[in-house]
């Protein structure tokens, strides 16, 4: 939980109020968005967005204030959210350029494959022992032993 002397003294200033001030009671305000990096303006001046789960997660702020940010930054939800932005694994890291050509015609030859597999409809369990085949039909091809 955030509990820096700055919240602290946010939440004390912003004690819910009387009766007097109708139903909504507390704003997002730029003093919140510094406390709360994580989240944007809302679709009005009672809600924040969060930034770090799926866009359109909107927060209301208007009844408890600073609490109902720290609730949702607490949940689940968010704390998925958060591991995922920070997760080691990227799509380039399963793709390696090792730079030769011999690599780089195996890859056109893979690409060319899968491309004409598409185009005809052909299945995955249709074309799944390809490689084998390949391997076997042209045992003195680099590009099938790659394959």
């Amino acid at each position: 939980m955030i509990r820096t002397a700055r919240f602290r003294s946010y939440i004390l200033n912003c004690l819910p109020c009387s009766v007097s001030c109708g139903v909504r009671c507390f704003k997002f305000t730029d003093e919140l968005k510094s406390i709360y990096a994580c989240f944007r303006n809302g679709r009005d001046e009672w809600e924040a967005e969060c930034l770090v789960c799926k866009p359109g997660t909107y927060m209301s702020v208007a009844n408890k204030g600073a609490l109902d940010l720290q609730v949702h930054v607490e949940c689940k939800k968010h704390k998925k959210a958060v591991a995922g932005e920070m997760s080691p694994a990227k799509v380039t890291s399963f793709c390696t350029a090792s730079g030769s050509i011999s690599d780089n015609t195996v890859l056109v030859a893979e690409g060319a494959y899968s491309f004409h597999n598409v185009k005809h409809h052909n299945g995955y369990e249709r074309v799944d022992c390809t490689s084998v085949l390949f391997k076997t039909v042209f045992p003195d091809s680099e590009i099938a032993r790659k394959f």
